[in-house]
């Protein structure tokens, strides 16, 4: 059963354009999440803009 070169060439193709979808589809959904969070914080409050700050423990309460 021999399998000719342009069935070969089909079947790569076949994968390249699966994985170029998967590509796409994976960074616009990335950019879809981004925007609906984006749209979140602009409807609230902006105090949430750096996290670092609330990590920072004070310990002047512990007298």
């Amino acid at each position: 059963m021999p399998v000719g070169i342009r069935s070969v060439g089909r079947f790569f193709l076949f994968i390249a354009g699966g994985i170029a979808v998967i590509i796409v589809g994976f960074f616009m959904l990335r950019g879809n999440m981004r925007m609906w969070d984006r749209s979140k914080s602009d409807a609230g409050d902006d105090d949430d803009d750096d996290d670092a700050d609330a990590t920072t423990t004070d310990d002047d309460d512990d007298d």
